[in-house]
């Protein structure tokens, strides 16, 4: 078959593992309801057009490193980690520090679904580890503390 070059090849989300979440699991949590179409469990959407202070970046750019990252698309939380442990991406309307992001073509809130309240835990295998559209960021510090 590889000679012929006519092996029938099948590339879906299922045989690139992207349809495997971990919804339900006792390592997420979210307070949105069944019908959201991203939940805590999911992988976590790319989204492109970002606005930075060094420039247009896309989200799976900004999460790189191996730490837990915090998509904050309201009021800065209060948040009880450390700068180890989680990176805090803020979305503004202009970036003016290295960890603001402007969602120029409003990629990221479709892909999210955020409210200008919404928090967004992603871990560090690119999985949504919490959201909560309610802005609860003690939720926030109670599941990293779980993770420390």
């Amino acid at each position: 078959m590889l000679e012929r070059k006519d092996a029938a090849t099948r590339r879906d989300a299922s045989t690139t593992q992207l349809d495997i979440h971990y919804r339900g699991s006792s390592l997420v949590r979210d307070d949105r309801d069944e019908t959201a179409l991203l939940r805590a469990g999911d992988r976590a959407p790319d989204a492109t057009k970002l606005s930075t202070v060094e420039g247009e970046r896309r989200l799976f750019e900004l999460t790189r490193g191996g730490r837990f990252t915090l998509l904050s698309f309201g009021p800065a939380p209060a948040i009880g980690a450390s700068a180890s442990d989680l990176r805090t991406l803020h979305v503004v309307g202009q970036p003016a520090g290295p960890d603001d992001v402007a969602d120029t073509a409003g990629h990221l809130a479709r892909a999210y679904g955020a409210t200008e309240r919404t928090l967004v835990l992603i871990r560090p295998d690119g999985y949504v580890a919490m959201i909560s559209d309610a802005g609860d960021a003690s939720a926030v510090s109670n599941h990293l503390a779980a993770f420390s």
